[in-house]
C-alpha cells in the first residue's frame, strides 16, 4: 500500500510538471526506486515511440533503446544509482516498425536521509534534428576536398573532418585543443603557433603556409587559413576554417624560383644586351609600337637607354625607324626567330641582333639578344675606304707594283747566296698591279699572281 501510495503521488507531481513542459517538447520522468514500472509524460512516451496511454517499464525501456547503444545506457544509469555520477546520455531509440529517435537524457538520483536512493528523476529531449543536422554537416566535411576544422575563442580546436586522419595519420581527438600542431615540421611549427596564437588574439582572419607530416613520414606542404565566427552581438566565438594541399603548386613555384634566379644570374653574366618586349598592334594589327618588359643591366650600356622596363620604344627614341617595328612585328606574329646586323641613326649606333618569340602567341613578345657593333662596322667601313683607296693606287699608278709572299718563310740567318736561293724557289706572286704585268708581255695582273721570280 505504501509503494501504491508513492507512485500514485509520483504520478500527481508528473501532471502538474508535464502541464508546464509539454508544449516545449520536454520529456518528463519521475522513476520511484527500484527501477520496475516507470513514470513518463506523454513526451517521454513519444520519444521510445510509445502512445501516452502506454505504461512503460524498465524492461520496455532497456528494449526500445538501439542495440549499439545499450549497453552504454545501462552501465551508466547504474552508476547514476550507485551514486558515482549523474546520468548525462545521448542514445538512439527503436521503434516496432523500425523508426529512430535520437535522445538526449538527462537525470538524478535522490537519497533520503539515509543515504538510500529513493527516486530517478530527469527529463529527456528529442535531439533527432541537431543530430541529423551535425551527421550532415560531417558527412560534408568528410567528403569536402579540403580538411575542415573550427576553433574556439581560446584557440582550442573542437572539430577536425575525418579528412585531418586520412592526410594525417593523426586521430581526430588526437588532434583537437592543440594536438594539430605536433603534426606540423618542426622547422615551421614555432612560426605557425605564434602566428595561429597572434590570430586569435586579434579575432582576424589567417592563412599560414607549412608542412604536415603523412602517414608514411613524408611531408607535404599545405595552406591552413581561417575566418573569425562571431555571436549575436559580435563578439569572437573562434575560427572556422580550411586545410588545403598545395604541396605541388608549392614545388612548381619553388622550381620556378630557382629557374629564374639561375635565368637571372645568366642574364647578368653575359656581356650582350638582352631583353623582352610586348608588340603593340594598331586595329589592323600592324605593328606600331613594343613596350620594354624585362631588361638585363648591360642591356642600358649598350643601348644608352636608362630605366626602359615598362615604357615604350617610341617614349625613349621618339625617332626610332620603322625597321625595328615592323621587324619585331614580324617575329611576333609569324613565331619566326630572326637574325639581322642594323644601324639605327636615331640612336646611333648598329647592332648585331638574335630576335625570338617567347610565350603565348596571343602575348607578343619577342626576346632579344644583341650586341653593340658600332665599333666593329665603323672599322669595316674604314677598312672598306683604306682597301678603295689603295686599289685605286694600284689601278692608277704607271710603275710596276708588286707583292710577295714566301711559303714556307725565308729565314733571315741564312748566308746571304743560300736567302736568294730560297726567295727564288720558294716566292710567289700575291699581288700586282697590270702595268707590272704588261711589262713582261702579260694581259693583265692576274696571269702573274701565283707565279714564281723565275717568270722575270
Amino acid at each position: 500500500m505504501l509503494k501504491m501510495s508513492a507512485r500514485s503521488t509520483t504520478h500527481q507531481q508528473l501532471d502538474r510538471v508535464d502541464a508546464a513542459v509539454r508544449s516545449a517538447g520536454v520529456g518528463v520522468y519521475l522513476n520511484p526506486l527500484p527501477l520496475g514500472e516507470l513514470v513518463w509524460n506523454e513526451n517521454t512516451k513519444a520519444h521510445f515511440h510509445l502512445p501516452p496511454e502506454a505504461r512503460p517499464t524498465i524492461e520496455l525501456f532497456y528494449e526500445r533503446l538501439h542495440a549499439d547503444d545499450r549497453e552504454r545506457v545501462r552501465r551508466s544509469v547504474q552508476d547514476a544509482v550507485d551514486g558515482r555520477r549523474e546520468f548525462n546520455e545521448v542514445y538512439r531509440t527503436v521503434g516496432p516498425e523500425g523508426g529512430t529517435k535520437w535522445i538526449h537524457g538527462i537525470g538524478r538520483v535522490l537519497r533520503d536521509s539515509l543515504g538510500v536512493a529513493t527516486q530517478f528523476d530527469g527529463i529527456t529531449l528529442d535531439v533527432t534534428a541537431a543530430i541529423s543536422a551535425q551527421q550532415q554537416l560531417r558527412a560534408f566535411a568528410d567528403s569536402a576536398p579540403a580538411i575542415l576544422w573550427v576553433t574556439e575563442a581560446d584557440g582550442l580546436c573542437s572539430f577536425l573532418s575525418r579528412g585531418w586522419t586520412t592526410f594525417t595519420g593523426q586521430e581526430e581527438t588526437a588532434g583537437l585543443g592543440f594536438g594539430w600542431l605536433e603534426m606540423v615540421h618542426p622547422e615551421d611549427r614555432p612560426d605557425a603557433e605564434a602566428a595561429f596564437r597572434d590570430a586569435t588574439a586579434r579575432g582576424v582572419a589567417f592563412a599560414l603556409e607549412h608542412r604536415l607530416r603523412r602517414p608514411g613520414g613524408a611531408w607535404t606542404w599545405v595552406i591552413d587559413a581561417g575566418q573569425p565566427r562571431t555571436g549575436p552581438d559580435g563578439e569572437f566565438l573562434g575560427f572556422s576554417g580550411a586545410v588545403t594541399d598545395i604541396h605541388e603548386r608549392r614545388l612548381a613555384e619553388n622550381a620556378l624560383r630557382r629557374s629564374s634566379e639561375r635565368y637571372s644570374r645568366l642574364l647578368e653574366s653575359i656581356d650582350q644586351g638582352f631583353c623582352v618586349v610586348q608588340m603593340l598592334l594598331d586595329a589592323q594589327r600592324r605593328p606600331v609600337d613594343y613596350r620594354f618588359i624585362e631588361t638585363n643591366e648591360v642591356f642600358e650600356r649598350q643601348t644608352g637607354l636608362h630605366r626602359p622596363a615598362g615604357r615604350t620604344a617610341r617614349e625613349l627614341v621618339p625617332q626610332l625607324e620603322e625597321f625595328w617595328f615592323e621587324t619585331y612585328g614580324r617575329v611576333a606574329l609569324s613565331r619566326q626567330s630572326h637574325r639581322f646586323t642594323h644601324g639605327s641613326e636615331a640612336m646611333g649606333r648598329w647592332f648585331d641582333v638574335f630576335a625570338s618569340p617567347i610565350g603565348e602567341p596571343e602575348l607578343l613578345q619577342v626576346a632579344i639578344l644583341f650586341q653593340d657593333v658600332s665599333q666593329r662596322v665603323e672599322q669595316d667601313r674604314r677598312l672598306r675606304q683604306s682597301e678603295e683607296r689603295y686599289r685605286g693606287f694600284l689601278a692608277s699608278s704607271t710603275e710596276g707594283i708588286w707583292r710577295m709572299e714566301f711559303v714556307p718563310p725565308v729565314p733571315t740567318g741564312l748566308a746571304a747566296d743560300e736567302q736568294v736561293e730560297a726567295i727564288f724557289d720558294r716566292g710567289r706572286f700575291a699581288e700586282s698591279n697590270d702595268v707590272l704585268a704588261r711589262m713582261y708581255g702579260m694581259a693583265s695582273s692576274g696571269q702573274l699572281l701565283g707565279q714564281g721570280l723565275d717568270l722575270l
